[in-house]
């Protein structure tokens, strides 16, 4: 069944992969948490990030087990859509379940707040992988900067660069054009 609802995803046919887990609780048959992660992935990949939300919602409701993937999947679906406050929502609803989130939940969560232009949330995220003894990558750094370099905040970017350089992490082109798209912008 988690096949079937996978191929769906990759199809990016999300109505079916929901059609499908509608079917199975139909029939009694018990669904399990990779069968409605695969279901949630489909609607990310669709950008049908209600859907997905509403999958979440209602794995608790059925006694389905959430974890990181399930959280992580439903924040893409978000940011991926510019909802970058349900994300942050996702995100909040994550942490009180007590699921472990990741570099890949964190990097969705970031990159949510840079496309909205939410720089200061997009730092406060980059703080709490931090504390959170989670690896900071290339990524997620390049999201903030990014976020930064959108709202003109060129001097917040370039530090960011600056960090990356200092603790000796891997800089690639996006984090150089992000940083120098701040600077011109910043006159």
């Amino acid at each position: 069944a988690g096949a079937v609802i996978s191929a769906c995803g990759k199809g990016k046919e999300w109505e079916k992969a929901v059609q499908f887990i509608g079917a199975i609780s139909e029939i009694n048959v018990e669904f399990d948490t990779p069968m409605v992660n695969a279901a949630i992935s489909a609607c990310e990949k669709c950008e049908e990030w209600e859907m997905a939300l509403h999958l979440v919602y209602a794995m608790a409701r059925g006694k389905v087990e959430s974890d990181t993937i399930t959280y992580s999947a439903a924040i893409s679906a978000c940011e991926n859509c510019g909802e970058w406050e349900k994300a942050m929502q996702v995100f909040y609803t994550m942490r009180q379940s007590d699921v472990e989130s990741n570099s890949i939940t964190f990097c969705a969560v970031i990159s949510a707040c840079e496309k909205a232009r939410e720089w200061e949330k997009a730092l406060h995220f980059v703080s709490a992988i931090v504390q959170s003894k989670i690896e900071l990558d290339t990524i997620a750094l390049n999201a903030a900067i990014s976020a930064c370099a959108k709202a003109n905040e060129w001097e917040k970017s370039l530090q960011l660069c600056d960090a990356m350089t200092q603790n000796m992490m891997e800089s690639d082109i996006v984090t150089f054009n992000s940083t120098i798209n701040a600077c011109e912008k910043g006159g």
